[in-house]
């Protein structure tokens, strides 16, 4: 579902709705995973990952999204099978 910020609550619940009718989408909530990741990475290299929001710097702010990215992409690929 893609949705923007110029749509109306209306809007964006009816797509959501149709989103649902028209297929098997499930909703996954991918932070417990992507948090299991960081806290290997924080114990393996003793640093915590910051986004550039937070006082991190540009790497660490592309490293988390590729996290975020990675674990969107292997979950599209599961639900598909």
């Amino acid at each position: 579902m893609i949705v923007t910020k110029a749509f109306s609550d209306y809007r964006e619940l009816y797509i959501f709705h149709m989103c649902l009718w028209c297929s098997n989408h499930l909703t996954l909530n991918i932070d417990p995973a992507v948090t299991a990741v960081l806290a290997v990475f924080t114990a393996v290299m003793g640093v915590v990952p910051k986004f550039k929001l937070h006082g991190g710097t540009a790497r660490e702010n592309l490293a988390l999204q590729n996290v975020q990215a990675g674990y969107a992409y292997m979950y599209s690929v599961f639900q598909k099978k």
